[in-house]
């Protein structure tokens, strides 16, 4: 939603599949990742989950931020994103879980 992604591209149906010519979209919504947090003396203790799909898009198709939530959007090659799991402190904890997921 943050991104711009035009609505056609993905849609409601009974196969939680659409596949046309540029783009492909898979729904993985059946098994999101689930996350418990706290702050560090341990109060609010959360439990999160996570929706994560798969969207393939065309290749000179760039997301735009259209609602305020986020700034940017950034292509990060596989190392970049390995070389931040690993050693970075850009990304929160959630958003690491998501990262594997793709990975």
């Amino acid at each position: 939603e943050e991104a711009g992604v035009p609505s056609e591209w993905i849609q409601n149906d009974s196969s939680n599949t659409v596949d046309t010519p540029d783009t492909v979209f898979s729904d993985h919504t059946h098994d999101p990742l689930t996350i418990t947090t706290a702050k560090p003396d341990g109060s609010c203790l959360k439990r999160s989950f996570y929706y994560s799909c798969d969207l393939q898009v065309p290749h000179e198709w760039t997301p735009t931020p259209v609602d305020g939530e986020v700034s940017e959007f950034r292509l990060y090659s596989m190392q970049e994103l390995d070389e931040e799991l690993r050693f970075g402190n850009s990304l929160r904890p959630a958003m690491r879980a998501v990262l594997l997921d793709f990975m």
